[in-house]
């Protein structure tokens, strides 16, 4: 078994604050407004895992996390606080189970005839101390059982080399209390890296704009054809950067996320492009990088194709 420990800090961005103010219609009325001023959760956040290899491709998981969350910069005393996100503290069990095969050779620009299975369950309970804060600023239990799944397929395409079409769906949900905004938020195009950490309610859908749905059930499906463009294999001088290769992908998100099955709505779809490229700096660190384009496909709502968001660069792999 491997041991770990961890501890970080990170702000999250919601919506904004909204404040309570008399209306026109009478001083005893009161009107709700927006203060113009973001709402950033602060997260600070720690904990301890195991992971336990039982088989070559095939290990178990098991970690407690503490997380308590407040206002980054407060809240003014007349804040309307139904609309404000969860704060509190978290204490959290989760354990999960991972299965995986597959293989890659020097030129490869993805996992090529790969498989990969996951399911992870989540235990937020009272018992560990878990609370959130009401209305009136008062402590209250919080107790909620998540699940979720994930399956990936990686297929080399026939007669080109190198080719790959990857597949991904995924799905989850939430039992018990609910978090103020849901426990998923779909939307976005942060994808997977090392070099950042994302919260964990935050699932990227590429051609949407972050958090474009949320609730405590949610489902995604990508696909994606990779295909190689150039390989490079050359450094510049001395200089500590080496570029292995160029390539590419076209791709298509669906997903959604809602409160309770029977009031899913229509998927949102996006659909893009993406460049990408792979590199060692200072002589010793994989770096892979991807340039993209993702627009909004049904419904109204998606990011806009002459909208500059719709390019985006980012460090990591989609998936």
């Amino acid at each position: 078994p491997i041991f770990s420990a961890s501890g970080y800090t990170y702000a999250v961005p919601y919506g904004d604050i909204y404040v309570e103010t008399p209306s026109s219609v009478g001083s005893n009325i009161p009107g709700i407004e927006s203060t113009a001023f973001r709402y950033w959760d602060k997260r600070v956040r720690g904990g301890i895992a195991m992971a336990l290899p039982i088989r070559s491709n095939f290990a178990a998981y098991t970690r407690w996390t503490g997380a308590h969350r407040s206002p980054l910069n407060g809240i003014p005393d007349t804040a309307y606080r139904p609309f404000l996100p969860t704060r509190g503290f978290l204490s959290q069990l989760s354990g999960s189970l991972r299965w995986a095969k597959g293989g890659a050779n020097t030129y490869s620009i993805s996992p090529e005839g790969a498989r990969l299975l996951s399911l992870s369950t989540k235990w937020t309970t009272s018992w560990l101390g878990s609370y959130t804060l009401g209305t009136e600023d008062e402590k209250l239990p919080f107790d909620q059982l998540q699940v979720t799944g994930e399956i990936r397929e990686y297929i080399d395409v026939p007669f080109f080399s190198n080719h790959v079409f990857a597949l991904r769906a995924a799905a989850g949900a939430s039992f018990g209390d609910r978090f103020r905004y849901g426990s998923f938020r779909l939307g976005g195009n942060y994808g997977e890296s090392s070099f950042y950490v994302l919260p964990d309610e935050i699932i990227s859908l590429r051609g949407w704009p972050v958090a474009a749905t949320s609730g405590d059930w949610y489902y995604l499906g990508s696909t994606e054809y990779r295909f190689p463009i150039w390989r490079v294999d050359r450094g510049a001088g001395t200089l500590p950067v080496f570029i292995r290769s160029i390539h590419g992908a076209v791709f298509t998100d669906i997903g959604s996320a809602f409160d309770n099955p029977d009031q899913a709505e229509a998927p949102l779809i996006g659909s893009g492009v993406e460049l990408r490229i792979t590199s060692i700096l200072g002589w010793g660190l994989p770096i892979q990088a991807r340039l993209g384009f993702a627009t909004g496909l049904s419904p109204a709502g998606g990011i806009a194709a002459n909208n500059p968001n719709a390019w985006y660069y980012r460090i990591g792999s989609s998936f």
